[in-house]
């Protein structure tokens, strides 16, 4: 009797445990797929996960709307990139190596989440003109987006051209990205400086 009343004990608690915690959600985001738990005033809090083709690309955790503790953002093939600390706001990691007190104040620049989600954001964006098709016009053009010292973008160029009719398509995607995207910017010495992001994007007929 006393085992089955600890039992029922135990049952409730974990009952409170995922009523406090929220219900998980699992949502599309174009060729991304996140996982989170959302409390039911609508915020995330606790475990996020952020997965391309069933591959993680970027995890963590929330409190109350805002991310918290140690972050890591991974590449498609399941190499980390970086990992970020959001309660000391510094790079902790970069591919997979610690980042000691002395390289901590030199950083490179980085989108802040998986490197996955601009790429993949300009990959469902950019058209393939028709004109450049039936030319059999293929190869890379280079995205570069200017990242100011708070980490927004406040201006982009074709930094590796190929076509003028390529290079305008890329530039027509590149205006619909979204605003609320946010970087971190280099550092040098602990300072951030003006940035620079480069996004490529392969032009490939697949014939």
């Amino acid at each position: 009797m006393c085992r089955k009343i600890v039992m029922i004990q135990l049952l409730l608690i974990v009952s409170m445990t995922i009523s406090a915690q929220g219900k998980e959600v699992t949502r599309d985001e174009g060729l991304l797929q996140s996982k989170f738990i959302e409390s039911e005033d609508g915020l995330r809090n606790g475990s996020y996960q952020l997965f391309y083709k069933d591959n993680l690309v970027e995890k963590g955790q929330y409190k109350n709307g805002e991310k918290v503790g140690k972050w890591q953002f991974y590449s498609f093939n399941k190499i980390l990139d970086y990992e970020y600390d959001f309660d000391s706001k510094v790079i902790t990691r970069i591919g997979g190596e610690r980042i000691t007190e002395t390289s901590r104040f030199n950083t490179p620049c980085f989108f802040e989440g998986s490197q996955m989600v601009p790429y993949l954001f300009m990959v469902q964006n950019v058209f393939y003109p028709k004109k450049a098709i039936a030319e059999e016009l293929t190869g890379r053009v280079v995205l570069t987006l200017q990242i100011n010292e708070d980490g927004e973008i406040y201006g982009f160029y074709i930094s590796e051209k190929l076509h003028s009719d390529l290079d305008q398509a890329v530039i027509k995607a590149a205006r619909r990205i979204p605003k609320d995207w946010h970087f971190f910017p280099a550092t040098h010495e602990g300072r951030a400086l003006l940035s620079e992001y480069k996004i490529p994007i392969e032009f490939d007929l697949g014939l």
